[in-house]
C-alpha cells in the first residue's frame, strides 16, 4: 500500500513537470528542485517533503525520456521550520540575547539588542565588550572572562549602556556552547533589564532605614553612621559628638491644631535642622519630636555649644502651619566621645540624659553631659 501511495505521487509529481519541461527545450538540462508534501503515506498517516530534481533525457537514445530523482527532506524541513520559529520567538523577546562566534564576533543580535543598544552583526569583540559593558571593564576582565574560560558559564549583575547614553542594570547570563570535540562553537549572551527591580529593593532599603514623615535617618541607620564614625576617629585620634533634641511646646500644638498640623511642623523642623547643621553632620530622627544629629571631629565642646545655640535659635522661629503660626522651641544634649572608648549607643544614652538636664533646667538650652550649660 505505502509503495502504490509512492508511486501515484511520483506519478501526480511527473504529470506537473512534464508539462512545463516542453516550454523549454531548447534547454540541454533542466532542473527543478521542489517540495512535495503531498505523499501520504497510509501506514504511518504523515505528510512527507520530497525535494525532487527533474532532467530532460529525452534526446538521449539510451534514456529516452525525463528523469526524475527525489529524496526525503522531511527532518531538513522541520528543523528549518524550528529554527525560524526560534528565530521569532528571539526577536519578540524582551531579553537582550546576542551570539557570538568564538573570536567573540556577534553573529546574531534579536531587535531589542538591535533597537535598544545598537547592537549588530560583526560588532563587538567578546574579549572586551567595552561597547556594551563600558563601565564593567574591571568587573570583565578579572570575573566575568576568566570565569568563562575557566567554567564555560558566568551569571550575574551589571551595568549595561543604551543607545541613549543610560546605564541599565541588568541580571546577565554568559555561556560557551561547544561542539562535540569541545570546540567552541559559540557564546550567548542572555541579559535582562532589573531597573524596575533595583527601584523598588532602594526603596524597600530606604524605606527601612529612614523616617517616612521627613525621610530623615531613622535610629538604626543612625547607630550604624555612628559606629563607623567613631571607628574613624579612633583610627585618626578624634572625637564624635552627638546632639539629641526634643522640641519644646510641641504637645500643645499637636492638641491645638490636630496631628496633620503637628506633622507639618516636624518636616519643617527637619528642613530647618539640615539647613543648621556643619557640612558632614547627620541628622536623623528617632521618633515624636526627637531629633539627634551626630559630629565627626568637632574643634571642641565651644563649637558644640555654638551647633546647639544656632539649632535652638533656629528652631524658635515662628513656623507656618495650617494657615496659622505656631511657636515651639528646642532643647539638646551634648554628649562627646572617641578615640576607641565609647559606643554610639554610649553617646545617644549621655546626650539623652544631658536633654532631660536642659529641659530640668529651664528649657531653650543645651547642656553638656557631664556638665550644666
Amino acid at each position: 500500500m505505502v509503495a502504490v501511495d509512492i508511486q501515484q505521487g511520483l506519478t501526480d509529481a511527473w504529470t506537473r513537470v512534464a508539462t512545463f519541461v516542453p516550454k523549454f527545450l531548447g534547454f540541454l538540462v533542466i532542473l527543478l528542485v521542489f517540495l512535495v508534501p503531498v505523499f501520504p503515506v497510509a501506514g504511518y498517516g504523515t505528510w512527507r517533503h520530497l525535494e525532487t530534481w527533474a532532467r530532460d533525457l529525452r534526446d538521449d537514445p539510451v534514456v529516452a525520456g525525463v528523469v526524475i530523482t527525489s529524496r526525503d527532506v522531511t527532518e531538513q524541513v522541520v528543523a528549518q521550520e524550528r529554527v525560524q520559529l526560534l528565530s521569532r520567538v528571539l526577536e519578540a523577546s524582551q531579553e537582550i540575547v546576542t551570539l557570538c562566534d568564538p573570536t567573540g564576533r556577534v553573529l546574531y543580535a534579536n531587535a531589542i539588542a538591535r533597537r535598544e543598544y545598537g547592537v549588530k552583526e560583526g560588532d563587538m569583540p567578546l574579549e572586551t565588550m567595552k561597547g556594551v559593558f563600558p563601565s564593567e571593564e574591571e568587573q570583565l576582565e578579572s570575573d566575568v572572562l576568566p570565569t568563562l574560560r575557566r567554567d564555560g558559564v558566568w551569571s550575574g549583575e551589571m551595568m549595561l549602556k543604551n543607545r541613549a547614553g543610560d546605564d541599565v542594570p541588568v541580571a546577565v547570563t554568559l555561556q560557551v556552547h561547544r561542539v562535540q570535540g569541545g570546540d567552541t562553537e559559540i557564546i550567548s549572551t542572555i541579559a535582562h533589564d532589573i531597573s524596575e527591580l533595583k527601584s523598588t529593593q532602594s526603596q524597600l532599603e530606604h524605606q527601612a532605614t529612614h523616617d517616612p514623615l521627613t525621610g530623615l535617618p531613622n535610629r538604626p541607620l543612625f547607630q550604624e553612621l555612628g559606629e563607623q564614625a567613631l571607628a574613624r576617629s579612633d583610627r585618626y585620634g578624634t572625637t564624635v559628638a552627638v546632639l539629641f533634641l526634643d522640641l519644646d511646646r510641641f504637645k500643645p500644638v499637636n492638641d491645638s491644631f490636630g496631628h496633620s498640623a503637628g506633622d507639618e511642623l516636624l518636616v519643617q523642623i527637619a528642613a530647618r535642622l539640615r539647613t543648621s547643621v556643619r557640612r558632614g553632620d547627620v541628622v536623623a530622627r528617632f521618633g515624636g519630636d526627637e531629633f539627634v544629629v551626630l559630629c565627626e571631629h568637632p574643634a571642641g565642646q565651644s563649637e558644640m555649644h555654638e551647633l546647639a545655640r544656632r539649632l535652638i535659635d533656629a528652631l524658635s522661629e515662628p513656623v507656618e502651619i495650617s494657615g496659622t503660626t505656631a511657636s515651639v522651641g528646642a532643647s539638646i544634649g551634648i554628649a562627646i566621645g572617641g578615640g576607641g572608648r565609647v559606643t554610639i549607643d554610649t553617646l545617644i544614652r549621655d546626650a539623652d540624659a544631658a536633654l532631660y538636664q536642659a529641659k530640668e533646667d529651664g528649657r531653650g538650652r543645651a547642656v553638656l553631659f557631664g556638665s550644666r550649660g
